[in-house]
């Protein structure tokens, strides 16, 4: 029988969890960066505002609404780069209920983004919503592959289904006195 982390590839020739983890590490550094970014431009903007008096009212404005919008973009790559964070560990340990949940917002995600792609057409977007299509698709089929090899070790090893000493856990190891 074959392994299905070895036998289902990411781009025809990358085994699909080394992809996987790939894909979600890229996806976290460039997350962190453009969050770093994002950060020291807003600190930046901060610095730079004029003091504020009547002659510069509009100047101020906008730079208010630059720092505003820049530290937006921001808080969003910082909590894209946490959410790739969590997405390589469920994968890494092969959680399949986190990758599942993990694989669901990525696709809502990548959803929310072709529906603003409607508004702003580009080709840049274009071809980096096709991908986040291919990538939403090599994700789950890892959280089925991982899924199945957590079905799998339970119906082998049932002992490890439960912890707290239920049927077939400690409890039921412990040897039984009689009188």
């Amino acid at each position: 029988m074959t392994n299905p982390e070895t036998s289902e590839t990411c781009l025809l020739c990358i085994p699909i969890r080394k992809g996987v983890l790939f894909l979600i590490f890229v996806g976290f550094i460039l997350n962190t960066m453009s969050a770093v970014w994002a950060w020291t431009v807003a600190g930046s903007l901060l610095f730079e505002r004029p003091v504020a008096d009547n002659s510069n009212a509009s100047i101020i404005a906008v730079y208010n609404s630059a720092i505003l919008s820049v530290s937006i973009a921001a808080a969003v790559y910082s909590v894209c780069a946490l959410f790739a964070l969590w997405g390589g560990w469920a994968a890494y340990k092969r959680r399949a209920s986190h990758f599942k949940v993990f694989t669901m917002i990525y696709a809502i995600l990548t959803a929310i983004t072709l529906i603003l792609l409607i508004w702003n057409p580009a080709a840049s977007s274009i071809v980096t919503s096709v991908l986040s299509i291919y990538w939403t698709y090599v994700y789950f089929t890892y959280w089925r592959i991982i899924k199945g090899k957590a079905k799998e070790a339970i119906t082998t090893h049932p002992q490890e289904g439960t912890e707290r000493g239920a049927e077939g856990g400690a409890a039921a190891e412990a040897p039984k006195e009689t009188a």
